[in-house]
């Protein structure tokens, strides 16, 4: 229960909450689906408290694709699964991905560590309800005490606040204008969003971490201090193939996915990287892949 004893020492009245929470949730799993982010995470709470799975999906989810979740959910056995997060459905078909607690407290408590968190930083928390980016921004904010807006992307509310921490999206990179300084703040990015041109406009910003993960992995699999070349995150280790996809092991590796095998040691992601002098360097994602809008 170690998250849920920082909470409680990080703010009491949220862990009030969410004891109230956990003693109306019964059953093997717990779908949370609301429009409120603070919602979502007394919901994540809740179920971390009691054992239960939690199930975040997006309040908008179309009912079809709502009702096959349910039904692969209750055709499988949770033993060992504290949470169950949909992918994006960018190969064309969204996979049901299954992480254990262990996995979840180490990629918090790896998030504040790594980020560097305190209770002094003003933090934009801008993911969506169902998205793992949770456990990476929004739960270290609220367990070290720091001030924190938890809102949909908004460019106003980046452009007049002097956030510390803020999470790196792609409609950031188009603030990377004349008009716009991140002098002094703390940044993180994903590697498949940002390119060489988009990091030599941080002017003046304190510290940025290029950084690359997945659903499946949690945390960074590989990151990058101030420099756009990544190495294998603690705990990680990464090697490619002779199709040039990443292949990554390490202590924020899934279950696997719901209704199919659970994979083994390495998982594949199917991206594609490049090894060079310092480290790894990000290519795309696999050509294979679809988006779908």
């Amino acid at each position: 229960m170690i998250l849920f004893n920082m909470l409680k020492d990080s703010d009491p009245a949220m862990a009030k909450e969410v004891e109230t929470r956990a003693s109306l949730i019964d059953g093997d799993y717990h779908i949370s689906q609301t429009k409120s982010r603070r919602q979502n995470i007394i919901d994540f709470f809740a179920c971390y408290l009691s054992g239960v799975t939690y199930v975040p999906l997006r309040y908008d989810i179309h009912p079809n694709g709502l009702n096959e979740i349910i039904k692969i959910i209750e055709s499988n056995s949770l033993e060992g699964i504290q949470a169950i997060w949909s992918t994006s459905g960018t190969t064309g078909e969204s996979k049901l991905v299954c992480h254990k607690r262990e996995s979840i407290e180490w990629a918090v408590l790896q998030s504040i560590k790594n980020w560097g968190y305190t209770k002094d930083d003003f933090v934009y928390c801008s993911e969506l309800p169902n998205s793992t980016a949770i456990l990476m921004i929004t739960l270290p904010a609220i367990l070290v005490g720091a001030d924190y807006l938890i809102k949909k992307f908004n460019n106003d509310d980046v452009r007049k606040n002097n956030f510390t921490m803020i999470g790196w999206i792609p409609e950031i990179v188009e603030m990377l204008d004349d008009d716009h300084s991140f002098k002094g703040t703390r940044v993180t990015m994903g590697g498949d969003v940002v390119k060489q041109i988009h990091v030599d406009k941080l002017n003046g910003v304190d510290k940025w971490w290029a950084s690359w993960s997945m659903t499946e992995v949690l945390m960074p699999g590989l990151i990058g201090v101030n420099n756009l070349i990544m190495n294998p995150y603690d705990g990680y280790e990464v090697k490619i193939n002779e199709k040039s996809e990443l292949l990554i092991k390490g202590p924020g590796l899934m279950l696997g996915y719901l209704g199919k095998d659970r994979i083994g040691e390495w998982f594949n992601t199917s991206d594609i990287w490049e090894e060079v002098d310092g480290g790894y360097k990000f290519i795309q994602r696999a050509q294979s892949k679809v988006w779908h809008s």
